[in-house]
């Protein structure tokens, strides 16, 4: 008999990470116990890409202690599952490229990946709306948190 993992998943955007690097109090959604309970995050390569040229960029910028902004990092970065190019596949590939106004940046495989695991996406970029994809904001997760559930 397989095992199945009744967790949900969700891809992380860019945005989501370093707003949770840089304003921790509003981003505790991500420690909340049902969150972690009962969601397993992850994102494609390309966003950790960004993550890793943009936060240091930013901290540098608003006088961040670097110390600060690096464990809070990898913190959250144990948190969650960066998939490889390797899972862009065709199928999807080309379905996230015809997407919405994913087509316009690297965004499409964000949801080539979201396609491929059958999951919505945590952002506020609303490059992501008619993509074929749930797409999820801290207000709407919050929401959902504070009635007890978070089911996708």
């Amino acid at each position: 008999m397989v095992k199945m993992d009744p967790k949900g998943k969700l891809i992380l955007d860019a945005n989501i990470i370093i707003g949770a690097v840089f304003e921790p109090p509003r981003w505790r959604v991500l420690e909340h116990p049902n969150f972690k309970l009962k969601i397993d995050i992850c994102c494609p390569v390309i966003i950790m890409e960004e993550v890793d040229k943009n936060v240091p960029e930013i901290a540098h910028r608003e006088g961040t202690d670097m110390a600060v902004w690096r464990d809070s990092l990898a913190s959250l970065k144990e948190r969650f599952t960066v998939f490889p190019y390797q899972h862009m596949y065709r199928k999807e590939a080309a379905q996230a490229r015809l997407a919405s106004d994913a087509r316009k940046t690297n965004d499409w495989q964000v949801v080539a990946l979201a396609l491929h695991l059958g999951c919505g996406i945590f952002s506020h970029d609303k490059d992501f709306w008619g993509s074929g994809v749930p797409v999820w904001s801290i207000d709407t997760v919050e929401r959902c948190l504070v009635r007890g559930g978070l089911d996708l």
